[in-house]
């Protein structure tokens, strides 16, 4: 791993290199997937609550009617795309106005 790019005073002392290495092989083990949570099919079912309540999906805004966990998955992924829009010119339009909610599906009418 000598191919870490450390400024010029400080990759001429070994030093700093012995502990660039060091600090790169530890970085290297850690696993970053618990950090994509916005990967809705792939993220810890623990997470889901948290997400529901960043999208305002909780309770009768549609957590309480999703049966299983994928239709909880499905109603998050469903919430995010229309967060997109929010605030934009398309978002503003009087399609996107009219929303609603059946079981555990949002669609647009």
């Amino acid at each position: 791993m000598d191919k870490l790019l450390l400024p010029p005073p400080l990759a001429s002392d070994e030093r700093f290199s012995i502990l660039a290495n060091i600090a790169a092989e530890r970085f290297a083990q850690i696993d970053l997937t618990a950090l994509l949570v916005y990967l809705v099919d792939i993220v810890d079912a623990s997470a889901l609550p948290s997400l529901a309540e960043q999208f305002h999906v909780q309770g009768l805004e549609g957590w309480l009617f999703a049966a299983n966990e994928q239709e909880k998955r499905e109603l998050i992924k469903q919430a995010i795309e229309l967060h997109k829009y929010k605030g934009t010119p398309l978002g503003r339009s009087p399609r996107t106005g009219n929303i609603i909610l059946t079981r555990h599906d949002l669609r647009m009418v």
